[in-house]
């Protein structure tokens, strides 16, 4: 068997390798990588209240924090838009404000979280509300290591089930 190889032709530098450009959007290479570390970071927090739903024995105030953890999700991704005036629309507002705590209307009682837990859905939802505000000056990325460092709080405050508030 006789293997024999076809000639090539000639590769240009140019086609060798693709330019690399930049997108054409206005910002540095530094605020890119903060919207980026936003979005990791808002996926994080949104997979967390997500647990936190998933426990809840009320349907209602499981799918109050899902709202929320999608709010979340959705304002560190989608709704951190370079050169916008960083105002989120009323609906987001809404659904990252405190009353999370409170959960459904309809359920018999609040969702059923520890202290910190609590503490650390107020803080990922008041960042996350100014996360549009605040993300492109954020190089040292003080908004996401706040995120971080409530979720980790909350972890390190492991749900005890005299804790847990019903």
């Amino acid at each position: 068997m006789t293997i024999s190889h076809l000639p090539t032709a000639p590769v240009e530098p140019d086609q060798a390798k693709p330019d690399r450009q930049e997108p054409d959007d206005g910002l540095s290479a530094a605020e890119r990588d903060a919207l980026a570390r936003a979005t990791v970071t808002g996926q994080q927090a949104a997979d967390w209240i997500r647990t936190l739903a998933a426990r809840q024995q009320h349907a209602d105030n499981r799918q109050i924090l899902q709202r929320y953890a999608d709010a979340v999700e959705q304002v560190l991704r989608r709704e951190i838009i370079p050169g916008s005036e960083g105002e989120l629309t009323e609906e987001l507002r809404y659904t990252l404000d405190a009353y999370v705590l409170c959960g459904s209307t309809l359920a018999e009682h609040h969702p059923e979280l520890t202290a910190a837990e609590r503490i650390a859905l107020l803080a990922v939802g008041f960042t996350a509300a100014s996360a549009p505000r605040v993300v492109l000056n954020d190089i040292a990325g003080l908004l996401c290591e706040a995120i971080d460092q409530a979720l980790a709080l909350a972890a390190a405050a492991q749900p005890a089930a005299s804790e847990a508030r019903p």
